[in-house]
């Protein structure tokens, strides 16, 4: 749930971002941070170009542990089902990826003004 007056993202609203930037296979390294400051080398494509400013926290197991940081970055997306809905990023390239995984994950949540 997002503060009020603000909301998570839907896959929708994602998917437009990501067109709006050239499509999957671009729009990941203009959400990316540019540079290796925090991403691991390569960080292909990391331009910023959206001002965006992602940056690698990796996520939270359910066991608890902390894993991938530098190395890629999942935002939540709203679900009805057991697992969640998630946009992916990664260093070694430059795509924008969907997944799905447990609910229990500790995923990153960038929420928009209303």
């Amino acid at each position: 749930m997002a503060p009020y007056g603000w909301h998570v993202p839907s896959d929708k609203e994602w998917g437009l971002l990501t067109n709006y930037l050239g499509g999957g296979w671009v729009a990941g390294g203009k959400l990316k941070e540019a540079g290796t400051n925090h991403w691991n080398i390569p960080n292909v494509g990391g331009t910023n170009e959206s001002g965006f400013t992602a940056l690698p926290g990796g996520c939270r197991g359910i066991e608890g542990f902390f894993y991938g940081y530098g190395d890629n970055s999942s935002w939540w997306q709203p679900s009805d089902t057991t697992n969640i809905l998630c946009l992916f990023l990664s260093f070694s390239d430059n795509y924008v990826r969907w997944s799905s995984n447990n609910k229990e994950l500790g995923i990153f949540v960038r929420c928009i003004k209303d």
